[in-house]
Protein backbone atom coordinates (compact mmCIF):
# COMPACT_ATOMS: atom_id res chain seq x y z
CA UNK A 1 0.00 0.00 0.00
CA UNK A 2 1.12 3.54 -0.66
CA UNK A 3 0.90 6.17 2.06
CA UNK A 4 1.52 9.89 2.06
CA UNK A 5 2.86 11.38 5.26
CA UNK A 6 2.00 15.08 5.31
CA UNK A 7 4.34 17.10 7.53
CA UNK A 8 2.88 20.12 9.33
CA UNK A 9 4.92 22.57 11.36
CA UNK A 10 5.06 26.25 12.24
CA UNK A 11 7.36 27.37 9.44
CA UNK A 12 8.18 30.61 11.25
CA UNK A 13 9.68 28.70 14.21
CA UNK A 14 12.80 27.51 12.38
CA UNK A 15 15.57 26.76 12.39
CA UNK A 16 15.95 28.15 8.89
CA UNK A 17 18.87 27.76 6.46
CA UNK A 18 21.94 29.52 7.82
CA UNK A 19 20.67 29.51 11.41
CA UNK A 20 22.13 27.44 14.26
CA UNK A 21 20.61 23.98 14.36
CA UNK A 22 19.53 23.91 10.72
CA UNK A 23 22.30 21.60 9.51
CA UNK A 24 21.56 19.10 12.31
CA UNK A 25 17.87 19.15 11.41
CA UNK A 26 18.64 18.72 7.70
CA UNK A 27 20.98 15.82 8.50
CA UNK A 28 18.20 14.13 10.50
CA UNK A 29 15.90 14.28 7.47
CA UNK A 30 18.64 12.96 5.17
CA UNK A 31 19.27 10.08 7.59
CA UNK A 32 15.54 9.25 7.63
CA UNK A 33 15.41 9.33 3.82
CA UNK A 34 18.41 6.97 3.68
CA UNK A 35 16.87 4.60 6.23
CA UNK A 36 13.49 4.51 4.43
CA UNK A 37 15.23 4.05 1.04
CA UNK A 38 17.35 1.17 2.39
CA UNK A 39 14.19 -0.48 3.77
CA UNK A 40 12.54 -0.23 0.34
CA UNK A 41 9.79 2.05 1.68
CA UNK A 42 10.73 5.46 0.27
CA UNK A 43 9.15 6.47 -3.02
CA UNK A 44 9.73 10.22 -2.65
CA UNK A 45 10.08 12.97 -0.05
CA UNK A 46 10.40 16.70 -0.44
CA UNK A 47 10.19 19.84 1.66
CA UNK A 48 7.93 22.62 0.38
CA UNK A 49 8.84 26.23 -0.30
CA UNK A 50 7.41 28.68 2.27
CA UNK A 51 3.68 29.35 2.19
CA UNK A 52 4.48 32.93 1.17
CA UNK A 53 5.21 31.44 -2.27
CA UNK A 54 1.96 29.45 -2.44
CA UNK A 55 -0.98 30.34 -4.67
CA UNK A 56 -4.46 28.86 -4.30
CA UNK A 57 -6.53 28.46 -7.46
CA UNK A 58 -10.29 28.05 -7.70
CA UNK A 59 -12.69 27.89 -10.64
CA UNK A 60 -16.29 28.92 -10.00
CA UNK A 61 -18.87 29.34 -12.73
CA UNK A 62 -16.11 29.12 -15.31
CA UNK A 63 -14.10 31.93 -13.72
CA UNK A 64 -10.56 31.21 -12.57
CA UNK A 65 -9.38 32.98 -9.47
CA UNK A 66 -6.02 32.88 -7.71
CA UNK A 67 -5.30 33.95 -4.16
CA UNK A 68 -1.84 34.32 -2.63
CA UNK A 69 -1.11 31.83 0.12
CA UNK A 70 -2.12 28.32 1.09
CA UNK A 71 -5.66 26.97 0.74
CA UNK A 72 -5.93 26.34 4.48
CA UNK A 73 -4.68 28.89 6.95
CA UNK A 74 -3.66 27.62 10.37
CA UNK A 75 -0.95 27.82 13.01
CA UNK A 76 0.84 24.90 11.36
CA UNK A 77 1.71 24.89 7.68
CA UNK A 78 2.14 21.97 5.29
CA UNK A 79 5.94 21.95 5.06
CA UNK A 80 6.67 18.70 3.22
CA UNK A 81 5.75 15.10 2.53
CA UNK A 82 6.94 11.53 2.39
CA UNK A 83 5.46 9.08 -0.12
CA UNK A 84 6.05 5.54 1.12
CA UNK A 85 5.29 1.96 0.21
CA UNK A 86 4.27 0.17 3.42
CA UNK A 87 2.64 -3.16 4.21
CA UNK A 88 0.00 -1.52 6.42
CA UNK A 89 -1.07 1.53 8.42
CA UNK A 90 1.01 0.49 11.42
CA UNK A 91 4.21 0.51 9.36
CA UNK A 92 3.35 3.94 7.94
CA UNK A 93 2.74 5.27 11.45
CA UNK A 94 6.11 3.86 12.51
CA UNK A 95 7.83 5.85 9.76
CA UNK A 96 5.81 8.96 10.64
CA UNK A 97 7.08 8.75 14.21
CA UNK A 98 10.65 9.08 12.89
CA UNK A 99 10.00 12.38 11.09
CA UNK A 100 11.73 15.15 13.07
CA UNK A 101 8.75 17.52 12.72
CA UNK A 102 6.58 15.06 14.66
CA UNK A 103 8.24 16.40 17.83
CA UNK A 104 7.33 20.04 17.14
CA UNK A 105 4.38 19.83 14.74
CA UNK A 106 2.37 16.91 13.40
CA UNK A 107 2.40 14.28 10.67
CA UNK A 108 -0.81 13.21 8.96
CA UNK A 109 -0.72 9.62 7.68
CA UNK A 110 -3.03 8.97 4.71
CA UNK A 111 -3.37 5.85 2.61
CA UNK A 112 -3.37 6.49 -1.13
CA UNK A 113 -6.60 5.30 -2.74
CA UNK A 114 -5.79 2.77 -5.40
CA UNK A 115 -8.91 2.27 -7.47
CA UNK A 116 -9.68 -0.64 -9.74
CA UNK A 117 -7.48 -1.21 -12.77
CA UNK A 118 -9.04 0.19 -15.91
CA UNK A 119 -7.98 -1.26 -19.24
Amino acid sequence: MKFILLVYNDESAGPHPGEPGFQELWDAYVALDNEARAAGALIDSQPFAPTTEAVTLTIRNGQTSTTPGPAVRSDAQLTGYYLLQCKDNAEAIGWAAKIPAATTGSVEVRAIFEGPDVT
